[in-house]
């Protein structure tokens, strides 16, 4: 097999793995949306507001299950 044919099936293979790697992180980033709108329809006014609202920079507030 000649060096230029081994590059040609490195990258093919490099550029399937690619693809493959964002197509999933396109699902994942998709079902976060959903659960992320999921809650936040959920949420009353007076929780957004809560949630939103500054209490410090380092303050984490829970994250409905």
């Amino acid at each position: 097999m000649k060096l230029i044919d081994l590059n040609r099936v490195a990258l093919t293979g490099l550029l399937v793995c690619t693809l493959g790697a964002f197509s999933a992180y396109g699902q994942q980033a998709a079902s976060v949306q959903t659960r992320v709108d999921t809650i936040f329809k959920q949420l009353t006014l007076d929780e957004k507001l809560s949630y939103i609202g500054g209490t410090g920079f380092f303050d984490l507030k829970p994250v409905p299950p």
